[in-house]
Formats: C-alpha cells, structure tokens, sequence
C-alpha cells in the first residue's frame, strides 16, 4: 500500500481558492483552457478527419465504379478476357443441376442421402456409371489444338507435359 505524505494530503484535500474564501471571487482563468490547448488538440485531430473523409470518398468511388462495371452487370459473359478470342463464337454454358443431397429425417433422427434416380449420379461407391457422368460432365475441359491452329500462339503456348499436345486453357 503506497504511503502518502501528511503535505500531499493537505495539498490534495485543501478546498479550491480556500484563501479566497470571504474574500473577492477566485480567478477563473485558471479554469480555461488555454487556446494554446485547443490549437494543438485541431493539430492532433485533423489528420484522422482529413484521412476518415479520404478514406470515405475512395470506397465510394469504388464501390461506384464496381457496380457500374460490365463484368458487374453482366449476368454471364460469352468467355474470359484473356480467352483465345477465336474461340468465343463456341463457347457456351450448360447448367446442370447436382442429386444427392443429404437430408435429416426428424423420425428416426438420422441424416440419409436423398438420391433422384432420373439424374446422374456423381457421388457414391465407385461404378462405371458414376465415371461416365463425371467424364460427360468434363468433356472438352482441355480441348486439344491442332499444330496449324497453335502456331500463332506458339512463342507463348507450350505443348503440354502428359499428353504432348497443344490445349486451349
């Protein structure tokens, strides 16, 4: 426990302006705050304001732009930017809607595989049939180019390693 000094106590519990008690009313200025204070206070604030605002104004711009952008609005592209643009006129989307779902029957309180028989099955024990629709579903992911149909890509476009031929990517 800290030891405080009998001065220290006297000093700390004296009433403000004792002296002046009976006596004329005490000096407020000691009360101000110096505008010395209040200059270095704007000093220390402004900075965070100034950087809040920025900081405001560059995400909304932002935000702006990105909403106004075409990959934005677009509801899907005929192909990637960076695809080979010769190949945007094939380039075509398929949706395929994906059984199996896993089910909690509240009854016996058991979590089930909800299986539609009429849809390709793409999970469950290995079988002939699941490969197939997995390999029907990934037809083309790497389409194969003719050595004719590369040479213009060729500085950049490398034959690839497992199957020594060039591929669209």
């Amino acid at each position: 426990m800290a030891v405080i000094s009998n001065s220290f106590k006297e000093q700390l519990y004296r009433p403000i302006h004792s002296e002046d008690i009976g006596s004329e009313p005490p000096d407020t200025s000691r009360f101000i705050v110096p505008k010395s204070c209040q200059k270095s206070y704007l000093r220390l604030v402004a900075p965070w304001i100034a950087s809040t605002f920025s900081l405001a104004l560059i995400t909304g711009y932002l935000l702006f732009q990105q909403r106004n952008s075409p990959a934005y609005l677009a509801t899907s592209l005929p192909a990637f930017q960076t695809d080979i643009h010769d190949a945007h006129p094939y380039i075509s989307y398929e949706e395929r809607v994906f059984s199996g779902r896993l089910a909690f029957d509240e009854e016996i309180g058991k979590v089930y595989r909800d299986i539609d028989l009429s849809a390709p099955q793409y999970f469950g024990l290995p079988s002939p049939e699941i490969d197939d629709a997995w390999a029907d579903l990934m037809r083309g992911e790497f389409v194969r180019m003719t050595d004719e149909e590369a040479a213009p890509y060729t500085p950049e476009l490398n034959k690839a390693p497992h199957s020594d031929d060039y591929h669209f990517e």
